[in-house]
């Protein structure tokens, strides 16, 4: 149970990772002596946030030799004005990315829409590319204070990314907010025809002439038609998008959407952290095939029941299934065509991986390796259909009509 201090200053009710921000702002420095502690104050300790083992909420915030009296009114006022009481809901926007050019806007209710960037916005002058731009609207629940303005408009973008890189094929992406730099090669025609190309040292980074990142309210979205909208089947079994091919959804998304908002909390994180795990397998292919391939495997197990904490009392092993056995059952429940040999291979290659025995030939040797780096290709590729049938149909299990089941998916790009 929370004790008095955490009770009467409302830290009980409050997010826990802005309380632990607010505690930061207030006390000035902090330490962690364990994973489940975080003491506060400059010099002497003042206060000491204490987090349950299970759920991670706190459950204490326990005075120091440092702590004042009037540090409970300032922190029980700061917690009401800038954590509990309801700041009016503003617009944050981020620009994605995707192999099909959207032409189109999509609402779910009030919590976000995309569409089409203003006229004047940076596009693509290839016929095809990977970074054709839309833009992202997604409403939060502002507070008065900045630092948790500011988290509250991250935290909703991500989620909101992290869903659509599931529930969209392609998936889209978006730049890191970090600063980073990379080299770019510029090319200039020359008077005879010939062509000059100069590398230069450029900012990576997206935007366009009057971009305003926050607003207080949804763009009007009245002259861009509906999204098309694709049954799922061949939505999701189509490989790729042909060049000028336009951005479509599936007809399952907003089911998929209210789906994801009707989960209890738990598995709604399990979900989350599937989410997370299958959008890395695109975000770092560029750097290493085997990483990639290992996220595809995490996302499963992110959704997998967890084992039983139950020991045998005459060997002291877990009485539960091992984890490979976990992920062939968890795959034969949810995608039962893909064939056990095939669960099995997959697997396989992952341990291998993880463990440090082996990395996919992409990553040993670079290009080459013939037939063998060409089957590796098509393995990740191919999980990567299957685990995210796999998502969705434990999302919509249960269903009924069970009309949003995708079978079938795992060999169409065979």
């Amino acid at each position: 149970m929370p004790d008095d201090i955490l009770i009467r200053i409302g830290g009980d009710q409050a997010d826990p990772f802005e309380l632990e921000d607010l505690l930061f702002q207030y006390f000035k420095q902090s330490t962690m002596p364990t994973a489940r502690s975080v003491t506060f104050g400059e010099g002497e300790a003042a206060a000491t946030l204490r987090f349950d083992e299970r759920s991670g909420r706190p459950i204490s915030i326990e005075p120091g030799p440092a702590w004042q009296p009037e540090d409970e009114e300032q922190l029980r006022a700061a917690v009401h004005e800038k954590l509990l009481a309801s700041g009016p809901t503003r617009i944050t926007r981020r620009v994605l990315f995707s192999s099909a050019p959207a032409i189109g806007a999509y609402r779910y209710r009030y919590d976000f829409q995309f569409l089409p960037l203003p006229a004047d916005a940076p596009r693509p002058g290839l016929g095809w590319s990977d970074e054709h731009p839309f833009l992202l609207e997604v409403a939060y629940p502002s507070s008065s204070d900045m630092a948790t303005d500011m988290a509250r408009r991250d935290k909703r973008e991500r989620e909101v990314c992290l869903l659509l890189s599931t529930l969209l094929s392609p998936s889209p992406h978006s730049r890191p907010r970090e600063y980073q730099q990379a080299w770019v090669d510029e090319q200039e025609v020359l008077a005879d025809g010939l062509v000059n190309v100069r590398s230069r040292l450029l900012t990576l980074g997206y935007t366009w002439p009057g971009a305003n990142y926050r607003v207080d309210s949804f763009t009007p979205v009245a002259e861009f038609p509906a999204i098309e909208a694709v049954e799922p089947q061949p939505y999701f079994g189509a490989v790729g998008r042909g060049p000028g091919q336009p951005f479509q959804v599936p007809t399952t998304l907003t089911a998929s959407l209210e789906r994801v908002g009707a989960l209890a909390e738990a598995p709604r994180h399990q979900f989350m952290l599937a989410c997370y795990w299958f959008q890395q397998f695109l975000a770092t292919r560029s750097v290493s095939r085997s990483i990639s391939f290992n996220a595809l495997v995490s996302a499963v197990e992110a959704l997998m029941p967890k084992p039983s904490e139950k020991k045998c009392e005459a060997c002291g092993r877990p009485r539960s299934d091992g984890p490979t056995k976990a992920f062939r059952d968890f795959l034969d429940h949810h995608v039962p065509e893909v064939p056990q040999s095939e669960r099995n291979r997959f697997y396989s290659l992952r341990s291998s991986i993880s463990h440090g025995s082996r990395l996919l030939l992409n990553d040993e040797i670079g290009w080459g390796g013939g037939p063998h780096a060409m089957g590796e290709e098509h393995d990740a590729m191919q999980l990567h259909t299957i685990v995210r049938a796999a998502l969705l149909n434990w999302l919509h299990e249960g269903t009924e009509p069970d009309v949003h089941k995708l079978s079938g998916l795992w060999h169409l790009g065979a």
